[in-house]
């Protein structure tokens, strides 16, 4: 039985986990390989039948780019601004990964420049 006034944070893992495959436009099937869990207990997971270890709730967490404040504290959530969810995928890259990124965006931000 919940108590009044305590939120349940599972409530919103299974949406968070759902929008974020549909996001990255992957399958239950390739998500589950990803991180390392059944088909069926991802399945488990988004319907909200069955709670993840924190291992699992991490690599999840980890393996979307998503804020662990949508899952933990949905009810302050906001709209992920695209900059916040870059930085979020940035922090989650390796040196040289970040610094072709950066090549990117300044290449871009060149090419802008000269409309």
């Amino acid at each position: 039985m919940a108590r009044k006034g305590i939120h349940n944070s599972n409530d919103a893992l299974g949406a968070v986990i759902q929008a974020g495959r549909d996001r990255m436009s992957v399958s239950r099937e390739v998500f589950a390989e990803r991180i390392d869990i059944s088909k069926r207990y991802l399945t488990s997971l988004e319907n909200e039948e069955q709670k993840p270890s924190f291992q699992i709730l991490y690599t999840i967490i980890r393996e979307l780019g998503v804020d662990a404040n949508a899952i933990f504290y949905p009810e302050n959530a906001e709209t992920d601004t695209d900059a916040e969810r870059v930085y979020r995928l940035l922090s989650q890259c390796k040196k040289h990964e970040i610094e072709a990124v950066a090549a990117l965006v300044e290449k871009l931000l060149s090419g802008k420049n000269k409309r």
